[in-house]
């Protein structure tokens, strides 16, 4: 019986803790890492901005270095 008494008093005080002010209640886990999840997407992005503007420089520079072999027919 105090195993059925404990139960319903938790279920009580969950309740009524998510019907009282929301400012009050404890954060969940989710809560915590939401702001992590957002700085690791940017971090992702910034980081594969970095790659390709290495990749296009270097794409860019051996372009530039091979059209400059080049030989005009007319001198």
């Amino acid at each position: 019986m105090l195993h059925l008494y404990v139960t319903l008093q938790v279920a009580q005080t969950m309740l009524f803790d998510r019907l009282t002010d929301p400012s009050r209640r404890q954060r969940t886990e989710l809560d915590r890492e939401a702001g992590g999840i957002t700085l690791e997407f940017v971090s992702w992005a910034v980081a594969l901005l970095v790659v390709a503007g290495i990749v296009i420089a270097v794409v860019t520079q051996y372009a530039e270095s091979e059209s400059a072999k080049i030989i005009s027919p007319n001198p």
